[in-house]
């Protein structure tokens, strides 16, 4: 695995990405992010989707995971 060359968060939380994660991971978490964004229509510059964000990608990262939304089907099904 390779490690991250820079801290991709900011704060703690991204400190602990940068200590814990390898870049392999994180990339998986920017597709999973990605298709979150897209299906959930969220818009950023609202700081409830982005809380929501935040909370997907510490349990992505470090919990149980992240689920994709109801009735998604991947591309790739």
């Amino acid at each position: 695995m390779t490690r991250l060359t820079f801290q991709p968060y900011p704060g703690e939380l991204g400190k602990r990405i940068y200590e814990n994660i390898s870049q392999e991971i994180w990339a998986t978490w920017l597709q999973h992010q990605t298709m979150l964004i897209n299906e959930n229509r969220l818009n950023l510059s609202e700081p409830a989707a982005r809380e929501f964000l935040v909370k997907e990608m510490e349990s992505f990262l470090f919990g149980k995971g992240s689920q994709a939304p109801a009735g998604y089907v991947s591309p790739d099904q």
